[in-house]
């Protein structure tokens, strides 16, 4: 194998994992700019999240788990307490109105 034919190689693998990279960088903003409703463009409709495999939906809430955790942890103690008694409320009614 020359010098220029491994080159060549190198450069197509570098190409392909950064374009796995790529895709997983822009998945992730849109994840992000999705759960903070940036703009509503961003959103999943109903119809997008029917499209998903269940396994796509459980992906989903544990990332919208772990940023609500990793938010929390950047606030101060108390208004980190004030939005986990929000939090709470909100999930207690949910599963009250079932």
């Amino acid at each position: 194998m020359t010098q220029n034919n491994q080159s060549d190689e190198f450069k197509e693998y570098i190409g392909r994992e950064y374009q796995k990279i790529s895709q997983k960088y822009n998945q992730i903003k849109r994840d992000l700019l999705e759960y903070m409703g940036y703009d509503d463009a961003f959103l999943t409709t109903k119809a997008g999240y029917r499209k998903q495999t269940k396994n796509q939906l459980i992906e989903t809430v544990f990332q919208q788990r772990a940023m609500i955790r990793r938010l929390l942890e950047e606030l101060d103690e108390d208004k980190r307490a004030k939005l986990v008694n929000e939090l709470d409320e909100f999930y207690m009614e949910r599963d009250n109105s079932k």
